[in-house]
């Protein structure tokens, strides 16, 4: 199966790679090929590793101990890595004394600032919420869960402040932010995991859908008519930045919705869960169709493609039914 996906990896980019020799307006470069071919190599390894590592701690565990499976703590993990991750795009950091004022800058002049924006407030009190019931589904405590989110929360803006780019921190996103933990406290105050994991598990794919719900469904307070949908993807004609910034949330979406999947199937729900990685692509080919009406919006099929390749990329990397059994 690992194989098997690094493969389809290879052949989907050297598809899209031939298909853009027809555009006049896209270049083709079998360095893409590589580069992509390169990453699916790098997650078979890490999806090996993850196995092996797996097996190592079932025969270390102690026999009166339920362990999670070392997968499944390691993806909750990354639902905020992730997230915290695309915040730090592109990850080019300065030390530098001006870097860190000119980012702090928006707390010196707040009341000349412009009027909070809504939806990027909704969007980052989501996120905020999903990555607060990630760290309680991992943690062993509601302490250790606290201090999670709150180690979390303070790398985020760290990382923010030192970024050597123009995508500084912002009043909206300390909101949001504030907003999304306080939201989640009654659920990272609850003891035990089961069987709340599964509430933990639903506000955490909740969290997720509303955060993309408004970037999805937020206005372009500048732009011109919306646009028809494009069946074809054109996320990388809007530059390499926005690109990478459009892959990372909705591969976090799609990364999360499978999560919580798993989470909530611990509990013995049997059928909704495995519904919501479905749920989480169509949703989202929902909103691109939605924005056709929305002003400033060119909605296309890349974001369903991004959320599809991350429901994918992380339902291999999970235990199969036959290994959780065992």
């Amino acid at each position: 199966r690992i194989a098997g996906g690094v493969l389809l990896i290879a052949a989907l980019s050297l598809a899209m790679e031939l298909l853009q020799v027809c555009q006049a307006a896209r270049v083709s470069s079998a360095y893409d090929v590589v580069a992509n071919t390169i990453g699916g190599v790098v997650g078979a390894a890490i999806a090996l590793g993850s196995r092996g590592l797996s097996g190592y701690l079932r025969t270390r565990g102690n026999a009166g101990v339920t362990l999670v499976d070392p997968r499944l703590r390691g993806l909750t993990v990354g639902v905020a890595a992730v997230w915290v991750a695309a915040q730090a795009a592109p990850w080019v950091f300065s030390l530098d004394v001006g870097t860190v004022r000119a980012n702090l800058s928006f707390l010196r002049h707040w009341s000349d600032a412009p009027p909070l924006d809504a939806w990027r407030v909704v969007r980052h009190a989501g996120a905020w919420l999903a990555v607060a019931c990630a760290c309680r589904l991992v943690a062993a405590d509601r302490r250790v869960a606290v201090a999670s989110v709150l180690g979390v929360g303070a790398v985020s803006i760290i990382l923010q402040v030192l970024i050597d780019a123009q995508a500084p921190l912002s009043v909206e996103e300390l909101g949001g932010m504030a907003i999304g933990v306080a939201s989640a406290l009654p659920l990272l105050g609850v003891s035990g995991r089961a069987p709340r994991g599964r509430r933990w598990a639903m506000a955490m794919a909740c969290g997720a859908l509303l955060s993309v719900a408004a970037y999805e469904l937020r206005p372009d307070p500048i732009g011109a008519a919306a646009r028809a949908f494009s069946w074809w993807p054109l996320v990388g004609l809007g530059g390499p930045l926005g690109a990478l910034d459009y892959a990372l949330i909705f591969g976090w979406f799609g990364f999360t919705a499978v999560v919580a999947a798993q989470w909530a199937g611990r509990d013995g729900v049997a059928h909704a869960p495995r519904s919501w990685p479905a749920v989480a692509v169509l949703t989202t080919l929902v909103f691109e169709l939605l924005q056709t009406r929305i002003a400033g919006r060119g909605p296309d099929v890349s974001a369903p493609l991004f959320t599809l390749l991350a429901v994918l990329a992380t339902t291999a990397c999970l235990p199969a039914a036959d290994d959780g059994a065992a």
